[in-house]
């Protein structure tokens, strides 16, 4: 594919940029929302106040006491974001919540200290250390059974936006060798894939169909390409002689003659590349 180097340099930057702005924008959103269905706050207000009332509580004293749990669970919250675990309020927490909050931070480095000692902070500061956080927030949210949501959003639509990732590009663009790296594209992958799995075994007829170093992304899934032959770079020298110029299959638009423009009346289709749009 012509220019395959630079457009995977960009769709790269692109992808990346995407995830960090997510990581930015909802990381710490999303906590303070896991934080609130471990410690049940509506439902702890409002069953309180249910039974309150029943007992005759008056309108201050329900409003200071909602207060009060509203203030120790914002508390709780805030020792939670410093990374504080064993020295919070724990009445509000059963052991296995707990679990659930200390799982949330086994990603990071035992010496590793939150940007003014918070992790709503330091999410923003640094977001290329939350990824893995992000992800791991999105799972226990749905373990949960709260509505989940998409930690790497990288379209607004449903149709996907594909871009390829070969040997080249992955070697160059994502694992950053200096140059070409001359090992087996099974090692060259390895680096970053399973090449071991079901999905990457033969496939077909004598199972000549393999995974020959060409995948499709849209940044969430991947589909890999199978093909029964290698794809090989065409020679660069013509051995001297003088290259045949190939009149193209199919004419541009721009230069067909008045007949074949009217001949073509409603029959047309225009595809917008890039920007996923199909126009009749």
């Amino acid at each position: 594919m012509k220019y395959a180097n630079q457009i995977a340099s960009y769709e790269v930057i692109k992808t990346v940029t995407a995830y960090l702005n997510g990581v930015k924008v909802q990381f710490g959103n999303k906590v303070q929302m896991f934080l609130n269905l471990l410690l049940k706050k509506n439902k702890r207000i409002k069953e309180l106040k249910i039974e309150m009332k029943k007992n005759g509580g008056t309108e201050k004293e329900i409003a200071a006491t909602m207060k009060t749990i509203a203030e120790q669970i914002s508390k709780v919250k805030l020792t939670i974001s410093s990374r504080n675990i064993e020295d919070m309020l724990k009445k509000f927490l059963s052991s296995n919540d707990l679990d659930k909050i200390r799982n949330l931070f086994d990603s990071y480095s035992t010496d590793y200290r939150f940007a003014k000692g918070t992790i709503y902070y330091d999410c923003k500061a640094n977001p290329i250390k939350h990824i893995k956080e992000h992800y791991r927030l999105s799972s226990m949210c749905e373990v949960l059974q709260n509505k989940s949501f998409n930690c790497f959003p990288l379209r607004k639509g449903f149709i996907p936006l594909y871009m390829m990732i070969d040997t080249y590009i992955l070697s160059t663009q994502i694992l950053k060798n200096s140059i070409i790296s001359h090992l087996d594209k099974e090692v060259v992958w390895g680096a970053v894939l399973d090449v071991t799995s079901k999905e990457m075994k033969p496939q077909g007829e004598k199972k000549v169909m393999k995974f020959r170093g060409t995948v499709y992304t849209d940044g969430i899934g991947v589909s890999v390409l199978k093909q029964n032959y290698d794809t090989k770079k065409k020679s660069g020298s013509s051995g001297g002689k003088p290259k045949s110029i190939e009149t193209d299959e199919f004419q541009y638009i721009e230069k067909l003659g008045k007949e074949d423009l009217l001949a073509g009346a409603g029959k047309g289709v225009l595809i917008d590349l890039g920007c996923r749009d199909l126009l009749c």
